[in-house]
């Protein structure tokens, strides 16, 4: 986490370095990458964030297998050695 810290800061040190019309040509540029690589915030339509079971909630039990994993250790242990 520090060396996100400090890389912002040098980022922020070095753009105000810059003369005003360069620094508006970094932030297009910053607002060009957010558009072109969004990131995906999983909330709910009030806002409040969604754990990841509730984002994959759609897909839990959507593929053939057994029901519990945790009660069929030997089992699978045996699977994948046949």
């Amino acid at each position: 986490m520090e060396s996100v810290v400090s890389l912002e800061a040098a980022i922020a040190q070095k753009i105000k370095d810059l003369p005003q019309p360069q620094q508006q040509q970094v932030l297009d540029y910053v607002e060009f990458l957010l558009k072109k690589y969004p990131t995906k915030k999983f909330q709910h339509p009030d806002g409040r964030p969604m754990s990841a079971l509730e984002a994959a909630g759609d897909l839990v039990g959507c593929i053939e297998g057994p029901g519990d994993l945790s009660m069929k250790k030997q089992e699978l242990k045996r699977q994948k050695f046949e």
